[in-house]
């Protein structure tokens, strides 16, 4: 015979089954902590906690317009996608260089370009300073360049302070140029 005392312990005892099975089972499907998810940490600090859910408490009921944030990353890595090709294209038709020369015969140096590189004459960017003899580190005037697809010819006279003087053979000069296709 059931009595109210046996009934009474009974649902107890299913309550309190119960209770112990909803609370080992959310532990047990969960293994250590969940992974870092730089979209929902609000406040940008490394930590999901409750200070982003502050954020989330202070803008609750607010309204706007929706942002897609895969389409803005997509959209951002098609810009830099499109900024690396220019950089490439761009790089295709520059070179830089910074050499040590001998001045030959007439005050001459000559620059010669990586085979290829440019179809046409580039614009040409030169820095020339001497490296021995009587105008060590002075910078040299060009006096005239010949510029072709391949090489330039320049000639070349350093300043003494009163007047361009012819540097000599022999000598050694410090070349740093831009050659540029246009």
């Amino acid at each position: 015979m059931i009595t109210k005392r046996h009934l009474i312990i009974a649902i107890l005892l299913t309550f309190s089954l119960t209770a112990t099975f909803f609370m080992i089972r959310p532990t047990n499907s969960q293994s250590g902590n969940p992974e870092y998810d730089p979209w929902v940490d609000l406040n940008d600090d490394g930590v999901i906690n409750i200070l982003d859910l502050v954020k989330v408490a202070i803008a609750f009921g607010a309204e706007g317009t929706p942002i897609n944030k895969t389409a803005l990353l997509l959209e951002l890595e098609a810009r830099i996608d499109a900024l690396n090709a220019t950089v490439m294209a761009l790089e295709g038709t520059r070179h830089y260089a910074s050499t040590e020369q001998q001045i030959t015969t007439g005050n001459q140096i000559t620059i010669t370009f990586p085979i290829g590189m440019f179809t046409d004459p580039p614009h040409l960017s030169v820095i020339v300073y001497v490296m021995t003899g009587a105008y060590t580190g002075k910078t040299c005037y060009i006096q005239s360049m010949s510029v072709g697809t391949a090489s330039a010819t320049l000639d070349l006279q350093a300043w003494d302070g009163a007047a361009y003087q012819d540097i000599g053979d022999s000598e050694n000069v410090q070349v740093s140029y831009t050659a540029v296709e246009t």
